[in-house]
């Protein structure tokens, strides 16, 4: 049986480590997200995380986009 890895916030992500993306849960800002390229199953990397802690720049589709962590905390993510 092959090993389930845990879906986590994407802010719960620590600089260098990338997750897959599988839901996002705040309806209201999906769409936002989406635009951005957040999209279910795209690998996104924490580049680097603030001194206090937000924003947080990421990698993803080859961009580097900031978030909040409270948009962070809306993304679902499978630790790769």
């Amino acid at each position: 049986m092959p090993f389930k890895r845990k879906i986590m916030r994407l802010s719960d992500l620590q600089e260098g480590e990338t997750g897959v993306i599988t839901e996002i849960t705040d309806k209201q800002l999906e769409p936002k997200l989406l635009e951005m390229g957040c999209l279910p199953n795209e690998k996104i990397t924490v580049e680097k995380i603030s001194l206090l802690g937000d924003p947080i720049a990421y990698l993803i589709l080859e961009y580097k986009l900031g978030l909040r962590r409270s948009e962070a905390d809306a993304i679902l993510v499978q630790k790769v």
